[in-house]
């Protein structure tokens, strides 16, 4: 059974600040760990054995640091930046020291922990790369590479000479049938031992079609951060019959938005098109029962609030591993109306979205969200468009 890494507590609250991405620490025995911090798609994806690697230093990308590739979608990876705070014109001393005991050991530990910093899984990860290649690199960075930085001693590290970063590929594989550890659920801003809200397992969202609740998970945390629980946020309101209205409701001033999340692991098109399909279908039919004031939901509170408001809007929310086109979206196209048809929007371009809009107004946070939306869907019927995908963050 792999033993969950807990970080140094600086590294914990870096960590913290960290919406998603990734940095480096060091064990007790001295060695590197890659502490990843992402959402439940991208997690599900490494645990499953997708591909990772590390670029130590590009210029022509980006100046200093590393990035990450992460490729949960081996045509589209996903690619994020650590920057080191030493300097932003040449990778930082702490980072280099870690990616030369990474290239001596050959091997890396990596950390992976969900949004609420919650270690879900840690492993060995064997290291493969060019050493001759890294040695004419590394010569090309830093006077002398082989000084650890953290010593006495000053070293001066100058910009990047090389026009290519180093590459190193970190061999990944399934995990996902491995044992893995019960973590528990708590609020942090209670006290530990009163307030235990359960256990969390991520084996539990590998299996028998449980991954989407993972998801879902992931999306809580999100809409929590933005919304009040039980006041304009509902997470899987209840029909009085026991049955889920829908995975998501949030209030924005006189409007509603209904939401639907899946997670599709197969890349396959007719599984993303089954899944699309049943989350638009499953959203008409919800939106109707408001529509013609059949709604009848245990939440009576929420009844009423969605019954008196006259805006609706649909959204589903996809996996990010999911790249979704017009061209893809033929069969949905052709099974709905234009009108019918939500906004579809992947995991991480909503974080960007929410983000973007609070810090435009904290104030004007909701409207301005209801706005946009709007906005959005305004101008989709009005356009050639064939279906509404946000792929990208613009917002007024």
């Amino acid at each position: 059974m792999p033993q969950l890494y807990m970080p140094s507590e600086a590294s914990r609250l870096a960590m913290e600040d960290l919406v998603q991405g990734f940095m480096f620490d060091t064990d007790d025995l001295g060695d590197p760990v890659l502490m990843i911090k992402f959402d439940a798609a991208v997690l599900t994806s490494i645990v499953k054995g997708c591909a990772l690697e590390i670029i130590a230093g590009h210029p022509d990308v980006f100046p200093g640091g590393c990035v990450l590739m992460i490729f949960d979608n081996p045509k589209v990876p996903l690619f994020v930046y650590n920057i080191p705070q030493e300097m932003d014109t040449a990778v930082g001393p702490e980072v280099a020291w870690q990616l030369e005991k990474l290239i001596e050991n050959k091997q890396i530990r990596i950390a992976l922990f969900n949004e609420l910093l919650m270690p879900v899984f840690s492993g060995e990860l064997e290291a493969t790369f060019n050493n001759a290649d890294w040695q004419n690199w590394l010569s090309g960075q830093f006077r002398e590479p082989k000084l650890d930085p953290r010593g006495p001693n000053a070293i001066t590290y100058y910009p990047e000479q090389s026009n290519n970063g180093f590459l190193i590929r970190l061999i990944n594989c399934d995990h996902s049938g491995e044992k893995m550890i019960d973590v528990l659920m708590y609020d942090p801003e209670k006290d530990f031992a009163n307030v235990v809200d359960g256990r969390y397992n991520f084996a539990d969202f590998l299996t028998d079609g449980k991954h989407g609740y993972h998801q879902e998970f992931s999306l809580h945390h999100t809409f929590s951060q933005f919304f009040t629980e039980n006041e304009n946020y509902f997470p899987s309101p209840l029909k009085t019959g026991g049955q889920e209205f829908t995975d998501f409701v949030i209030l924005l001033d006189d409007a509603y938005l209904l939401i639907e999340s899946k997670h599709v692991i197969s890349a396959k098109q007719t599984k993303v098109s089954k899944q699309i399909s049943k989350a638009t279908q499953q959203l008409k039919r919800s939106d109707e029962l408001i529509l013609d004031g059949t709604l009848s939901l245990k939440n009576s509170m929420l009844q009423q609030a969605l019954l008196q408001r006259r805006i609706n809007i649909r959204m589903c929310i996809y996996n990010d591993a999911i790249k979704l086109t017009e061209s893809k979206c033929k069969t949905i196209v052709s099974e709905f109306d234009k009108i019918d048809l939500p906004i579809f929007i992947s995991v991480g371009t909503l974080k960007e979205f929410l983000v973007g809009i609070y810090l435009m107004s904290s104030e004007r946070f909701k409207q301005n969200v209801k706005e946009n939306l709007m906005r959005f869907f305004i101008e989709y019927q009005r356009s050639e468009k064939t279906v509404l995908i946000i792929d990208r963050v613009g917002v007024g």
